[in-house]
């Protein structure tokens, strides 16, 4: 078992939202808004970091809840970094016939999908026949989906009047046409062009080659002038691993996956319990 880091050695904190940060309904946890109140309290010095595959916008009343004014963030899995007066520091965007590829292969395989950008989530593809009206339950996790034109939101896309930083693709039956999305995708465009994760079971992620949460945090640190081994990271998802590896502290969530879990140097609780909660007042007793 890895020993726990001393509070004193802690200069930054970052958290995964969904399935972490939140619970499965929705919310920040009592006992993680309690601890984070506190540590920003105690030590205004520490940022507390979203790192969210949602943009910026979709998490300012979260950031408003927690007290994060001032604190740098990370949204899109990592194509879009912000400093700590909310401006972009960088933003990593898929190549206009890559993210069209992207869309099309998702399309083909009749996948609900997604393109994001810097502040909006268009719906390009409905799965027909599913069993799930995923473009309602994304709006439960985020309130930026859009509904479009799809041959004028592509047309869009091929000029580069639109940039899309991430592209998206769920489905009903999860275990089987996720993975067989994620073969296709990944025999379709080489890893130079493409990362391709899963946030959770059910939905795949499409973001510029080498661009992830991990990347995004080494980012911040070196802007900061901090080491990864001064930070605590807590998630729960395959898109999290890296940045649980790169961390001085990686925190899983029991609710995690297995391998996340294999990643980290600790598992909390649940985020239906609270689990960021309880191990950072595990540190900031």
């Amino acid at each position: 078992m890895t020993a726990l880091i001393a509070a004193e050695d802690v200069q930054l904190i970052i958290s995964d939202v969904d399935g972490t940060l939140l619970t499965s309904q929705h919310t920040v946890h009592p006992r993680t808004v309690d601890a984070i109140h506190r540590i920003r309290r105690m030590r205004p010095d520490i940022p507390v970091v979203l790192a969210s595959g949602k943009q910026f916008v979709s998490c300012e009343s979260i950031r408003k809840q927690l007290h994060l004014d001032g604190c740098p963030a990370i949204h899109c899995h990592g194509s879009l970094i912000y400093d700590d007066t909310g401006k972009l520091l960088n933003t990593f965007a898929l190549a206009p016939e890559l993210a069209l590829g992207l869309i099309a292969k998702l399309q083909e395989l009749n996948l609900t999908a997604f393109a994001f950008t810097h502040d909006e989530v268009a719906v390009v593809n409905r799965e027909q026949g599913g069993k799930t009206d995923w473009v309602e339950i994304g709006r439960k996790y985020d309130k930026n989906i859009v509904e479009v034109d799809v041959s004028a939101y592509l047309a869009s896309i091929e000029s580069g009047k639109i940039q899309v930083v991430k592209v998206t693709g769920c489905c009903s039956d999860e275990q089987h046409l996720i993975q067989k999305a994620i073969d296709a995708i990944q025999s379709r465009f080489p890893q130079e062009q493409v990362t391709v994760t899963r946030a959770i079971s059910f939905i795949l992620e499409c973001v510029p080659a080498k661009i992830n949460k991990a990347r995004a945090l080494q980012t911040l640190c070196d802007e900061l002038g901090i080491s990864p081994a001064q930070v605590i990271a807590f998630g729960d998802g395959e898109n999290d691993e890296g940045m649980l590896r790169l961390a001085g502290c990686g925190v899983a969530m029991a609710n995690s996956m297995p391998t996340v879990q294999q990643y980290s140097d600790h598992v909390t609780t649940s985020n239906d319990a609270g689990g960021v909660g309880e191990f950072l007042d595990r540190i900031f007793a």
